[in-house]
């Protein structure tokens, strides 16, 4: 055993005591104790015990004592820079290199839990505590090992995200590697390793690259807080051309965008459109995906109309020619270019040109994705404007289930999609009783 049974028992103590004092004092979020979460905040004076006891535990003579114990280091070591609380499916461990035996793997996590350094996340997860990751770093930095860990952490998340997964559990693991790899690279740009920078900064998630579309503000201020972040240490390692760092910028430009900054996105853009276009060429995606973005908020400044459409009939042709009609680059010009039609007043190409891409992406694309539901919105309420309401109100009660569940009763498409069916039922003065025939 690590250490002897009383030891053990006194933190089981003290955990159940931690919870009980959390439950009774008002300050309690039951959610800490749900699946999810195993491991509470605690009083300072609690956390000062499991500190002290997780010293105690990693003690590397004590450790080595254990059949695992080699490999229990190298674990923690890893989920010392993993963000707390968040879970961390015990099979990503399996993807350790060199190659142990996921029987090894088992028996170390296992060991983990049951000396409370891990705590129990849902099914087949961990988690870890902030007071555990303290004691973690302390025992890293004194072995002066601090660049290995954060690198063989960057490399286990590259490795699972990169593995196979089903469709329903690809978009829960690539939030879920996001999350672990934003808390990384917090670690490698707190300790200044270049090295490690140049060598993950392809990472996709790495940087809040993953996030490509931003939908709520929250999300955009975390985006541009860790752009802001980061920007400096790739400028300076990897240069202001180099495309990840023109890609992190261009992420910080599309979050001032959401939360309608649109001057400070302008600013950006303009910077990187010549940057992109002179380093990568005209044609390239992420220069495309720029120049969309531009004309995109021009319009919402009511500059060049005419010249805002010439960009999208560009960008079009250049995406369908590279990446053919069924690409997500391809539809999210073509959404651009329907945003404009309308605005623009012509209601009847806006409208042809919204049911083309609905019907592309309900073939291409997972059933919740937020660009369906985009289209169905825009397709209701070109239909409202063309007074073809039993046709508009048809097609809102006919999508208003999966909106509500794939995006949630608040989200502004479903608010949408429910006013719309409110407003074509009073103008064709049919109550709530009646039914469409």
């Amino acid at each position: 055993m690590l250490q002897n049974r009383n030891d053990i028992q006194q933190v089981n103590a003290i955990l159940a005591h931690g919870q009980t004092l959390w439950q009774h004092s008002g300050q309690f979020d039951i959610k800490w104790f749900g699946i999810r979460r195993e491991f509470p905040s605690f009083p300072i004076f609690l956390n000062q015990k499991l500190e002290q006891h997780v010293t105690r535990l990693l003690d590397e003579e004590a450790l080595h004592e254990h059949e695992h114990g080699g490999l229990a280091v190298r674990i923690m070591d890893i989920v010392a820079y993993f963000e707390p609380h968040e879970d961390i499916p015990e099979t990503m461990f399996d993807f350790l290199k060199p190659t142990v035996c996921k029987e090894e793997v088992s028996g170390a996590v296992e060991m983990l839990k049951i000396h409370r350094i891990l705590g129990n996340g849902r099914k087949s997860c961990v988690n870890i505590h902030q007071v555990v990751q303290k004691v973690v770093h302390t025992n890293i930095e004194s072995r002066s090992n601090t660049q290995g860990a954060l690198e063989e952490a960057l490399q286990l998340l590259l490795d699972y995200m990169n593995s196979s997964f089903p469709k329903s559990m690809l978009q829960l693991t690539r939030q879920l590697v996001t999350s672990h790899a934003k808390s990384c690279w917090r670690g490698v740009i707190r300790n200044g390793n270049d090295e490690l920078i140049r060598k993950y900064a392809h990472f996709p998630s790495t940087a809040c690259l993953a996030q490509s579309s931003i939908e709520t503000a929250s999300n955009a201020r975390m985006a541009i807080q860790l752009a802001q972040e980061w920007v400096p240490d790739l400028d300076r390692v990897l240069g202001p051309t180099d495309r990840n760092t023109i890609l992190l910028r261009y992420r910080e430009a599309i979050a001032q965008y959401q939360l309608n900054n649109y001057n400070q996105s302008l600013k950006i853009l303009n910077i990187l459109h010549p940057l992109a276009k002179g380093e990568f060429g005209e044609s390239d995606k992420l220069t495309v995906e720029i120049s969309n973005t531009l004309a995109v908020i021009l319009s919402y400044k009511r500059q060049e109309k005419n010249k805002i459409l010439e960009i999208h009939g560009k960008n079009e042709e250049i995406n369908l020619k590279n990446d053919g009609p069924e690409s997500l680059t391809t539809l999210l010009t073509l959404h651009s270019k329907g945003t404009e039609l309308t605005k623009l007043g012509k209601f009847d190409e806006a409208l042809e040109l919204f049911n083309r891409i609905y019907k592309i992406e309900k073939r291409v694309m997972p059933g919740n994705h937020l660009m369906i539901h985009s289209a169905a919105d825009w397709i209701g309420f070109l239909l409202v404007k063309k007074g073809n309401y039993q046709e508009a109100l048809e097609l809102c009660q006919s999508v208003l289930v999966s909106m509500t569940s794939d995006l949630g009763p608040e989200h502004l498409i479903t608010q949408n999609c429910r006013n719309r069916i409110q407003y074509c039922k009073a103008r064709l003065k049919i109550s709530d009783a009646c039914r469409i025939s």
